[in-house]
């Protein structure tokens, strides 16, 4: 996994880290997944609400239309915590990315239908 070699384009207010971050994203998404599919771009739920089940019931009506119409679902986190809670909503490990040895880590995490 590299980085491009050029600085990405960023977008007003946007810090060199953060764009380069999210050009990482973007470069793991692609190599994940070229077919269509949903792309879960942000889940937050409140700390004091964790592990309450609040999560997983926002991602039940997106994982229910994608089995519906037989597409997968795509997502990225760069938290490890989070990697159980999404696997146990039916998503792998598809890719992993990071900006240097010791930078910021990037899951693609990829849940295919049936």
């Amino acid at each position: 996994s590299s980085i491009p070699p050029f600085a990405p384009r960023r977008r007003r207010g946007e810090s060199l880290r953060s764009a380069r971050l999210t050009a990482l994203a973007e470069n793991l998404h692609r190599r994940v997944i070229a077919q269509p599919h949903w792309y879960l771009s942000e889940l937050g739920v409140a700390p004091g609400r964790q592990g309450s089940g609040v999560g997983t019931a926002l991602l039940q009506p997106v994982l229910q239309q994608a089995e519906r119409e037989g597409t997968p679902c795509y997502l990225e986190t760069n938290n490890e915590v989070n990697l159980p809670f999404y696997e146990r909503n039916g998503f792998k490990v598809a890719g992993l990315d990071q900006l240097r040895p010791a930078g910021p880590r990037v899951w693609g995490m990829l849940r295919q239908p049936g």
